[in-house]
């Protein structure tokens, strides 16, 4: 697996990703080129080199400003879970994020999405506040989680 930057040509496979993960935040397709284009934004991609073409399993959208980053959203493929991907994709983040001078990493998560609040929380994320009744569909409140970004490890 590799864990690359967003490129135009990869929009329809992370939408196709985001649909098939009810859980992560359903946004529009111009939604993503529009974040891709903003300074200080970033989608980076998870892809599995596969015979012929790589298949593009995963992605994180993330945008940082100042001090200050957001975990957008995170999502992958439900056929390709529990193999690190995500975790991958959000440690990528992290190290891309720090080397971009950001000192916070804050993200919103619904109570009910157990696997991804164990994800976070493995990687050092802390419950901040909750903001009721933020999510529709069903309405559900949002978990305020944030990260004090550490230096990152040598590979």
């Amino acid at each position: 697996m590799q864990i690359r930057p967003f490129a135009e040509q990869d929009i329809h496979s992370v939408y196709a990703i985001q649909l098939e993960c009810p859980e992560a935040a359903q946004w529009k397709l111009d939604d993503y080129l529009e974040l891709a284009r903003e300074p200080g934004a970033s989608i980076l991609i998870a892809e599995l080199d596969a015979s012929p073409s790589p298949l593009i399993v995963g992605f994180a959208a993330f945008q940082h400003v100042l001090e200050e980053a957001e975990l957008r959203n995170i999502a992958v493929r439900p056929s390709h879970r529990r193999k690190g991907i995500a975790k991958a994709l959000l440690a990528h983040s992290i190290r891309s994020l720090w080397e971009s001078g950001a000192k916070t990493l804050y993200l919103e998560v619904r109570p009910s999405n157990h696997e991804a609040r164990a994800l976070y929380a493995s990687a050092g994320f802390q419950l901040q506040y909750t903001r009721p009744g933020y999510y529709q569909n069903p309405v559900e409140d949002a978990l305020v989680m944030s990260l004090e970004i550490p230096r990152p490890s040598r590979p």
